[in-house]
């Protein structure tokens, strides 16, 4: 196994809530839990549908609303999503702590526009470079998975086994696993902490 030097972190799950979630506070302003369990599945094909680049954040709210049964403007929507993201500092500061050495990469599955509007009110880039900021939508991926896998170590220009992924959807990290790619998952920030001590990337 190769000495890791280069980490993805996933935008979605990890560093702000996940786009069904925020779909769901723009709508309801309630947890994405309380959606019926035919209708969560539904909005989780649309936002994959979205992170593809398959449909654009227009179509994605017009289809979240028709969804909901909701009487709203898609414009209204997206607005509604753009500021109900949230960016969660604490994890911002605990990649600060992570030395220089590390090459660090940003994996977004949101949309281009969705991230300038909030990345700007947050320290979202002092952590990572535009430049190592992956959009899937923008990356031409016929699946999420693996394909997301290939293409950010090839962005990098990093071997699979010098490469670690933090994923807040355990699924995904798991099958990263499988694909030769190291991975974390994401379940809070003590233990992102802990997980980067115990591979000794902290002191």
């Amino acid at each position: 196994m190769g000495k890791i030097n280069t980490i993805f972190f996933w935008l979605g799950g990890v560093i702000t809530q996940t786009i069904p979630e925020s779909a769901v506070l723009g709508l309801y302003n309630q947890p994405v839990s309380k959606l019926n369990y035919e209708n969560r599945m539904r909005l989780l094909g649309l936002a994959q549908d979205l992170s593809l680049g398959r449909i654009n954040s227009r179509l994605f709210c017009q289809r979240t609303i028709e969804l909901s049964g909701i009487v709203i403007a898609a414009e209204e929507l997206e607005a509604r999503i753009k500021k109900s993201v949230t960016v969660r500092i604490p994890v911002l500061e605990a990649i600060k702590e992570l030395p220089d050495a590390y090459n660090l990469w940003l994996i977004s599955d949101y949309p281009p526009e969705w991230v300038e509007q909030f990345a700007n009110h947050s320290d979202l880039y002092s952590c990572f470079h535009p430049n190592q900021v992956i959009f899937t939508s923008e990356s031409h991926l016929v699946r999420m998975d693996p394909d997301i896998f290939y293409y950010s170590v090839c962005q990098a220009t990093q071997p699979m086994d010098a490469c670690l992924m933090v994923d807040g959807m355990s699924a995904r990290a798991v099958h990263s696993v499988m694909h030769g790619l190291s991975s974390a998952i994401f379940m809070d920030t003590a233990r992102l902490k802990r997980e980067f001590a115990l591979r000794r990337m902290i002191p």
